[in-house]
């Protein structure tokens, strides 16, 4: 009697070649810790990491759909936590870079976006088609980008300048790519700015508490030692203007903390006018007035002036969309 093979489908190839994966980078990278130093084997293991990354995306069924759901969470998980938590605050173990839960949440999202732009063809389609549809755009962000590479060469100081470069471009350019390329329709966008608004609102927060006890919230959590020590200095020093307490909630200077707050406040004030549902919009108020709050403590004048601009906008769009609708 002839004996039939069971048919193998995309998953359950796809999770057979993950568990053997696991398994063996499981063992490899125990050898790599106990036969090499700390730097070579953190050097090593970035190595295969990306190296295991490739090989998967390659041998992979090529069907296979990119976790969307997952993606966009891990988007918006990151962006709340690159405000909340204070970004002068990194835990160093031996000689290994200093880790802190922003660099652990933004490099996880970045590697599992990579393999998967690498593995799913219809997400480098989507991607593709995203930036084909705003050319102006994107090509202005190229030569700018470009530009920036250009000059850095040429400057005083060379070496930090293309460093900054290359730090820009993991930073605001990667995560640009990373946002359009899992972001499917208006209403993901409008989810993704209602997180940027709730990170607004808890930094908001976190600052007001800080206006109360006048004393930055977070001095305590900064490594002691003496490395951080200059941290340390700078954000406990006294930052009163006219001897009034200036909050700068999670950053490390008010005027940091003004800008990032006074750029929120336009996209809370787009729920207020656009959101899609009546709590979206009702939590855009919300959020508008919080934010208010947070830069006036900040005692920043140029932050108080374009918080005036974008209130009085705000009220007039409010003021003439009530008028068309009585009309």
């Amino acid at each position: 009697m002839a004996m039939t093979m069971p048919a193998v489908n995309g998953r359950a190839f796809a999770n057979a070649v993950l568990l053997l994966l696991f398994v063996l980078v499981t063992l490899i990278l125990g050898a790599v810790v106990a036969l090499f130093p700390l730097t070579l084997s953190l050097t090593i293991i970035v190595i295969l990491g990306l190296s295991v990354m490739l090989l998967m995306a390659v041998i992979l069924p090529a069907h296979l759909d990119a976790p969307g759901g997952f993606l966009r969470g891990m988007l918006a998980i990151v962006m709340v936590v690159m405000a909340v938590w204070p970004g002068y605050i990194a835990y160093k173990f031996g000689a290994a870079p200093g880790v802190n839960p922003t660099r652990l949440v933004y490099w996880g999202l970045i590697s599992i976006w990579a393999f998967w732009l690498m593995a799913s063809p219809r997400m480098r389609g989507h991607l593709f088609e995203q930036l084909g549809r705003f050319k102006a755009l994107h090509v202005m962000l190229a030569v700018y980008f470009v530009w920036q590479i250009v000059t850095s060469f040429i400057g005083d100081s060379p070496i930090y300048s293309v460093y900054y470069s290359v730090k820009l471009l993991l930073g605001g350019y990667l995560f640009y790519m990373i946002a359009i390329s899992v972001l499917r329709d208006a209403d993901d966008v409008e989810r993704l700015i209602l997180w940027i608004v709730v990170a607004a609102v808890l930094v908001s927060l976190i600052g007001v508490v800080e206006g109360v006890r006048k004393a930055n919230l977070f001095a305590g959590l900064v490594p002691t030692d003496p490395e951080q020590l200059e941290t340390l200095q700078w954000i406990v020093l006294d930052k009163s203007r006219s001897g009034a307490y200036r909050v700068a909630s999670t950053f490390s200077h008010p005027l940091a903390f003004a800008e990032f707050v006074t750029m929120c406040l336009p996209l809370a004030a787009y729920l207020c006018i656009n959101g899609r549902t009546a709590w979206r919009r009702w939590g855009g108020y919300g959020a508008v007035s919080i934010l208010l709050v947070a830069i006036y403590l900040s005692r920043t004048r140029s932050a108080v002036i374009s918080a005036a601009i974008v209130g009085v906008t705000l009220l007039l769009i409010l003021g003439l969309r009530a008028a068309a609708q009585r009309g």
